[in-house]
């Protein structure tokens, strides 16, 4: 009686659990379509266009002006945004318009979007929102002024501490 082999049965179990996981894959990432990226609050499409208009807008933007956040530690529970713009005389500018978004790095279900502040002598003050997780959070701020947009990410981390985004470096 001829010994039987497994070699064949298990070469073919790896590049079917191979294929398995290629299609699996290519399933997952057809879900989320490209035009859910978010940055600079566009469109993909409109941004991968227009990324040298955008970034010379920024630049020229935090020349004459400087997006400062006061409240930088998100917890749970409830918070309001407050933002001072300030221009190179170190006075407050009341006629922005300003766009922020909180939201997890993982995932967009929970995105805290507040296009409404009010504006006082001092900063802007945004809506009381919740937040009702821990963790890492960013706070992504366009700010328009006379055509002008200025964008600034801060990314909050659990223990209070605060980092911008390289890309949006403004002058201090």
């Amino acid at each position: 009686m001829k010994k039987f082999n497994f070699w064949p049965l298990l070469i073919m179990a790896f590049l079917s659990w191979g294929i398995f996981m290629a299609v699996w894959t290519i399933d997952k990432v057809s879900g989320t379509p490209i035009s859910e990226d978010r940055s600079f609050m566009g469109k993909y499409q409109d941004v991968d266009e227009n990324i040298n208009e955008i970034m010379t807008n920024n630049l020229k933007f935090l020349s004459r002006y400087k997006i400062v956040v006061e409240n930088k530690i998100i917890t749970i529970g409830k918070h309001q945004l407050k933002i001072k713009i300030l221009d190179n005389s170190g006075a407050l500018n009341k006629s922005a318009n300003i766009i922020a978004r909180i939201s997890r790095h993982e995932r967009s279900d929970k995105d805290i979007v507040l296009k409404q502040f009010s504006v006082s002598d001092i900063d802007y003050t945004s809506k009381e929102f919740e937040v009702d997780l821990k963790g890492r959070w960013l706070i992504d701020i366009k700010v328009t002024i006379d055509g002008l947009n200025g964008h600034i990410k801060y990314y909050v981390y659990k223990d209070g501490q605060v980092s911008i985004k390289k890309d949006f470096q403004q002058r201090d």
